[in-house]
């Protein structure tokens, strides 16, 4: 008899497979409808039990197939329901149809709230207390009631798609009524997932502690119930949690009951938001998501190093009118509400909460950056006590400091106890270990006299940079880049101005957060001195690495920024970089780094005239000597790549790219003996850097002109005139010239083309010259 069942199961099991396979191929988004609606025919609450339970054999199985690939609509979803509720399926029948009620669109709330209605038939079976109606009046209740298995089901089932409730506010209005039922030992479980879920400050009351604590005396340590009281908790501090007995175990309260169903749910969604066959409002998910909670584990004795956690945001002292931080959704509340916001119970809370970095940005309270300051003092020895090799160590001290850059990135400062910390660990620092951390927390240390800066940072870092390789230099380089910059953002000319009117304090509190900065420093000269050690430090680098691409970039990007501080940060200070350093990235073969340092010159220059047109006492004031060795370097550098005049001077006092008379004869001797000149060689067409591009955009040229007499070598007048007669193509050198920086802008080489066209009169000319034949065309 069990091998006929057997074999009349795998019939069964065949047959439905084809007629699966059959759904797949007739079945789409277009007339899913039409077969759900006929599916439906055979279950809806009008139809007896007997017709019902008849049913729920292979065509309920052909409905569920489909319904779980294409969910159902609104009215299909009605159709479910009401069935379910009807009262004329068996609880596990019941249990299948619950299964599929899998919406398109967001789960109605409407349909969650018809659930609760059904809390509150209490009676031996699921409830602590004793009814006291009357025989006539329970037989109409049992009519009504739902078999309390299925409750507890259709609670599991709200449990798993809360998430997709469209209006879930309608949903916590309830929260009171709610709570009043928790007391049913077969629904606390569901009642207290759901409950956590709904949670939020307004509902922490005092007396529902209390009842939650009541009951855990009377029921015992449940888990659900222990983790709703840390729900509590975590809004109220002032709640005594009881003592539970730790568990071994690692399970997880508040997970999800039927993950299956939200997988199927999020897969309906998404073949349906392809099909554009809902709007963006119904397909959002709920954004106020909570995970599960672990439970608490038994306490291990913590050996080698720990672990830091920062404190969760919650203010248990309020006065009267007073805001937290949890009533506040988004920077413009906290705006307004500022003035009235409590300070959290933890300070270090700040470093996992951005809205609490914008209100400390905004009002620096002391007593707040003291207690933050000791927070973060105490939880840093403790790590740096426990030092080790151990990988725990270093991923607890690298998430600190990480949460300390994400706070320095907006408030642009330390707290003190931040650069503390800096001082004691770059002493001792290898230079690898946190790297990344340390280079950017170094970047908004506040500005000091340079005697400070430089004994406490820059010799160390100096010490670590002579013994690195490139890619450490680099990064230091851009590290002090940085550095610069944020220092560069403050308001100089409102700090002088206090300076001079005088204060009865020696500090300018308005200009540094959290600390301030001293009236008795004088910060340009820290900053004069901090741009004459990059500088040194550039060129040591440069030597030691021959001029390799990672540095000369770092080196260069520090003074792209350092020759525009005049001008876009209103800082009066012009300094430019020593001569080494300009003619090193010169002579390079790199035309990133010839056509980068052009720019940096261009960009001087700039600085120089801007100074020169304020009429206010803000200006900087540079001896003769200083300007003309400025000009020397823009002579040079425009000599040698324009006038072909590399090494040609009309005064013999003046030396070429500061090279000795020696150096200049020895080098023009190795030029002869390779039938070169040395006035061509750092020319836009002969220097090494550039005339791959001059090569290749005469080739252009060329090739437009489909001539085949073509040109060979570096460009000059003479073989233009040459090639022109051959009967190549017919152009000046003075033409080619102009056409080669116009290419080479178009190829990002703006630096060339911009103090070329600044400093060259030729060139101005031949501007200004097609500026007015543009005008006349225009008129």
């Amino acid at each position: 008899m069990s091998k006929i069942k057997s074999q009349s199961k795998l019939d069964s099991d065949s047959e439905m497979n084809e007629i699966f396979t059959r759904i797949d191929h007739e079945v789409n988004t277009d007339n899913v409808d039409m077969y759900i609606q006929e599916g439906l025919q055979l279950f809806n609450s009008s139809l007896s039990k007997e017709q019902l339970r008849k049913g729920m054999g292979s065509s309920f199985r052909k409905l569920k197939y489909i319904v779980e690939k294409y969910g159902v609509n609104d009215a299909q979803m009605n159709v479910l329901m009401d069935l379910v509720f009807s009262n004329k399926l068996a609880p596990t029948h019941a249990q299948k149809v619950v299964d599929i009620c899998l919406p398109r669109g967001s789960l109605r709330s409407k349909d969650v709230i018809r659930i609760f209605r059904y809390l509150n038939l209490r009676d031996k079976d699921i409830s602590t207390t004793t009814t006291t109606t009357t025989k006539r009046k329970k037989k109409a209740l049992a009519d009504q009631e739902l078999p309390h298995q299925l409750v507890i089901y259709l609670l599991k089932w709200i449990t798993a798609l809360y998430d997709f409730i469209d209006y879930p506010q309608d949903i916590t209005r309830l929260y009171g009524v709610l709570f009043l039922y928790i007391d049913i030992k077969k629904l606390r479980p569901y009642l207290c997932h759901l409950l956590y879920y709904m949670t939020n400050r307004p509902h922490v009351k005092t007396f529902r502690a209390n009842q939650l604590l009541d009951l855990y005396e009377k029921v015992g340590p449940e888990p659900e119930l222990i983790s709703l009281l840390r729900v509590y908790k975590t809004y109220r501090q002032d709640i005594v949690l009881p003592i539970t007995p730790p568990v071994k175990t690692k399970k997880t309260v508040f997970m999800n009951p039927m993950p299956e169903l939200k997988v199927k749910l999020i897969n309906i969604r998404n073949l349906w938001e392809n099909k554009n066959h809902l709007s963006s409002m119904d397909m959002t998910i709920s954004s106020d998501y909570k995970p599960p909670i672990p439970l608490m584990s038994k306490r291990r004795k913590i050996t080698g190093s720990q672990h830091i956690e920062i404190p969760p945001i919650d203010t248990t002292t309020l006065e009267q009118y007073s805001s937290t931080i949890g009533d506040i959704r988004d920077v413009n509340q906290l705006a307004q509400k500022l003035d009235k916001l409590a300070l959290p119970d933890q300070m270090a809370s700040v470093l996992d909460n951005r809205l609490l970095q914008h209100m400390i940005a905004c009002d620096p309270r002391e007593s707040a950056v003291i207690r933050l300051s000791h927070w973060l003092s105490h939880s840093l020895n403790n790590l740096l006590k426990e030092r080790n090799q151990s990988i725990s160590y270093k991923n607890s001290l690298k998430e600190l400091l990480q949460k300390c850059i994400t706070m320095a990135r907006l408030t642009k400062a330390h707290v003190p106890t931040i650069e503390t910390f800096l001082e004691n660990y770059i002493s001792k620092w290898n230079g690898w270990e946190f790297e990344d951390e340390i280079f950017e927390l170094l970047t908004f240390i506040r500005p000091r006299s340079f005697e400070e800066i430089n004994q406490i940072y820059l010799k160390p870092l100096y010490r670590l940079y002579y013994l690195s390789n490139i890619q450490w230099k680099s990064k230091l380089i851009l590290c002090y880049t940085e550095w610069l910059k944020n220092w560069a953002l403050l308001d100089w000319k409102r700090h002088s101005e206090r300076r001079q009117k005088g204060s009865d304090t020696e500090m300018d509190e308005l200009i540094w957060l959290f600390q301030g900065l001293d009236f008795n420093t004088d910060y340009f000269q820290t900053i004069q001195h901090f741009i004459y050690h990059v500088d040194r430090l550039s060129v040591i680098g440069l030597i030691m690495e021959d001029d390799h691409p990672l540095l000369q970039h770092a080196s260069l990007s520090f003074f792209e920024f350092v020759s525009s501080i005049s001008i876009h940060h209103d800082i009066p200070e012009i300094i430019i970089p020593a001569a080494p350093l300009i003619y090193r990235s010169f002579f390079s073969i790199s035309g990133m780094a010839v056509s980068r340092l052009c720019g940096i010159i261009y960009q001087y220059k700039r600085a120089f005239e801007e100074n020169d047109r304020k009429i206010d006492d803000w200006v900087t004031r540079h001896s003769t000597d200083y300007l003309n060795n400025f000009n020397t370097h823009v002579m040079d550098v425009c000599s040698a790549l324009w006038r072909n005049s590399a090494f040609t001077r009309s005064n013999e006092e003046e030396l070429p790219f500061s090279l000795s008379p020696h150096i200049t004869q020895v080098y023009n001797n190795l030029c002869e003996s390779r039938g070169e000149s040395a006035n061509l060689v750092l020319s836009l067409t002969h220097s090494a850097s550039l005339t791959g591009f001059s090569e290749r955009f005469l080739q252009e040229k060329e090739n437009e002109a489909n001539v085949k007499i073509r040109h060979e070598g570096p460009v000059t007048a003479q073989s233009l005139k040459q090639l022109s007669d051959d009967g190549g193509i017919s152009i000046s050198f003075m033409d080619y010239r102009v056409g080669l920086l116009d290419d080479l802008k178009k190829k990002g080489f703006h630096g060339v083309y911009n103090l070329l066209y600044d400093c060259m009169s030729s060139l101005i000319e031949r501007k200004k010259e097609h500026s007015n034949d543009d005008n006349d065309m225009e008129i």
